[in-house]
């Protein structure tokens, strides 16, 4: 829960095990005493932390108050914690693979320049034109984005992701600012929309279902038998099974 809210503002920094440095303040019978501790891969997340999360609702009723941490040395004499050569060397791997993002999934952010956008659309809007849906849908919200918070390098839309969800590459960190600043909570088709930094690992790429995919064969079967339609000669037309063959082929090739 505390993730998911805080991820808003960056990318939450892992230990060695790969979970989120996230600590809860206990008191000696192990009681959550009400605060806690989110810590970040950059410092730059600090403050969109405060500006993003302070005073919200992280459950109905329960408002967050999220500030700098500040941290108070125990005794008089300062005792410096050692790390052992495979934190460190864990820590660079980690910062050096959780920034950069692949073009086919997600994953190559340079700094702050991808956003998550949720709840866009939903796979059932798409139908029954899947592609005119989603042409119109890029152009829209493209255009939109582009003029209000600057130059988009790659737009893409997860057309099978059940939460509707769009990444958007920009040139540079402070349009992708810009463009949480003005999607973040705002609505959409009905739909609240969430936008967040995108945190470097999360794959929001979904196949398709083998019901969409039998339905694609048949469109794609109507359309070559339409367009095999005999002129003179009767011609022999293609089986089902080949069709269905041919269609897998289009679909991987895509």
């Amino acid at each position: 829960e505390i993730q998911e809210h805080f991820k808003k503002a960056g990318i939450i920094a892992t230990d060695i095990s790969g979970r989120p440095r996230i600590k809860i303040y206990k008191d000696k019978s192990g009681v959550p005493k009400g605060d806690g501790l989110v810590t970040y891969m950059k410092v730059e997340s600090v403050p969109l932390a405060i500006q993003f999360v302070d005073q919200t609702e992280i459950r109905p009723g329960f408002k967050l108050t999220v500030q700098k941490a500040e941290f108070q040395q125990k005794g008089e004499k300062f005792i410096e914690k050692k790390h052992k050569k495979a934190d460190i060397k864990f820590k660079r791997f980690q910062q050096s693979t959780a920034l950069d993002w692949d073009e086919d999934g997600v994953k190559e952010i340079k700094g702050f320049r991808i956003v998550i956008l949720k709840h866009m659309f939903t796979p059932a809007e798409a139908k029954p034109d899947r592609d005119k849906f989603f042409d119109e849908l890029k152009e829209e919200v493209g255009a939109e984005i582009e003029k209000k918070c600057g130059e988009i390098e790659k737009f893409t839309v997860f057309e099978n992701n059940p939460d509707g969800v769009i990444a958007i590459k920009f040139q540079n960190g402070s349009n992708a600012h810009k463009c949480i600043e003005m999607m973040n909570g705002r609505f959409f088709g009905q739909r609240k929309i969430e936008c967040f930094y995108f945190d470097g690992k999360t794959n929001y790429k979904v196949g398709a279902s083998e019901e969409e995919e039998r339905e694609r064969a048949k469109e794609y079967e109507k359309w070559l038998m339409a367009e095999q339609e005999p002129t003179g000669e009767k011609e022999q037309q293609p089986s089902t099974a080949s069709t269905a063959a041919e269609n897998d082929d289009e679909g991987n090739a895509k």
